[in-house]
């Protein structure tokens, strides 16, 4: 005549499938905190005088031809089953098994179930937070390649003027006369109009050839012969041509004044631009343009100085870090010439 029987929370693993069924009398089960996993509760039906069961927090079977008939059978008999919401089914076809809320609103057994399903679930859970680190870096990172990407002539002065390292300095093009670029007598040929004799030595020469690094330079009205040079410009002579190209084929850089007054003297003369269009042929790299801030708009308008605006290195005085920018452009002073008569060595 025995009406309750609590068996919960004892480790229990296996109940004969007989074992209960001789209590007729009996009220109150709790079955709850064990280990049990296949026993055949349906049987408990026989039980007619049950009002109250625990099945709970055990390692209920996750395979369908078990998990079907216990879903059924808690479904039919909810009002006695009081912690319904507490079974799990645990599946042993995963390592480590892996436990899942059984859900009775459903008393089908779904491949939700199956091995595969469960192994899915596992992998999912498992490797999610890897996922969710992998995905964020991989966002970082395409984050930071977009704002380098937009700020990129900015981070390579930066790098430059910080570290010394030229990010992507040399052109594909250019790489060919790499080599021969570092055996030239100068670091850069100047050119420009007399009119801005004053600005170019005071500023951007004194700069250059004193400060650190410091640059070797040719300067048309210094360095090349006096023959070729005229009191109203040192370009208007027939030996320009020779000269200009001699001079830059002489130089790691060609460095142009592009001003205003420049372009109403020496780029006006056809001799010049010729000479200066042979010099840069194939070897547009070596061209630096250091640009008046007003002289943009004539500068674009001009058919012949239109592709060097495109395709030649610029930096336009007065900018923000206007000289970070121009040693950028420049040669690497990693090999040091020693000091000569610039004189002697053009003819």
């Amino acid at each position: 005549h025995l009406r309750e029987l609590y068996l919960h929370n004892n480790l229990i693993s296996f109940i004969s499938n007989l074992t209960l069924v001789p209590l007729h009398s009996l009220e109150i089960l709790r079955l709850d905190g064990n280990r049990l996993a296949t026993f055949p509760v349906w049987q408990l039906t026989l039980n007619s005088y049950l009002v109250e069961i625990s099945l709970g927090n055990n390692q209920w079977s996750c395979r369908c031809k078990f998990l079907q008939e216990l879903q059924i059978w808690v479904s039919d008999n909810r009002h006695k089953v009081i912690d319904s919401d507490e079974i799990w089914c645990l599946s042993n076809d995963t390592k480590p098994p892996h436990r899942r809320r059984v859900d009775f609103n459903n008393t089908a057994c779904s491949d939700f179930y199956s091995g595969s399903s469960v192994i899915q679930s596992l992998m999912v859970s498992d490797y999610l937070p890897t996922m969710i680190v992998i995905l964020s870096a991989f966002i970082i990172v395409v984050f930071l390649t977009v704002i380098i990407f937009i700020f990129r002539d900015s981070v390579r002065i930066w790098l430059y003027s910080r570290y010394g390292i030229r990010l992507f300095h040399f052109k594909a093009a250019s790489a060919k006369y790499y080599g021969e670029d570092r055996e030239k007598l100068y670091d850069g040929y100047v050119v420009y109009s007399p009119k801005d004799e004053e600005f170019v030595l005071q500023s951007i020469v004194a700069e250059l050839e004193h400060g650190n690094p410091s640059f070797q330079l040719c300067l048309h009205y210094r360095d090349l012969p006096h023959h070729a040079v005229t009191s109203n410009s040192p370009y208007m002579q027939h030996t320009t041509s020779p000269v200009v190209v001699e001079a830059a084929e002489a130089s790691r850089r060609v460095i142009m004044v592009l001003s205003r007054n420049f372009l109403q003297t020496e780029w006006s003369r056809f001799e010049f631009r010729s000479a200066l269009h042979e010099a840069l042929k194939g070897r547009i790299f070596k061209l630096v343009l250091v640009e008046e801030g007003s002289i943009l708009p004539e500068a674009e308008l001009d058919p012949d100085l239109r592709p060097y605006l495109k395709t030649g290195a610029r930096v336009r005085w007065g900018e923000k870090r206007f000289w970070e920018r121009l040693r950028y452009v420049m040669p690497s002073a990693d090999s040091q010439r020693k000091s000569c008569n610039y004189r002697r060595n053009i003819n």
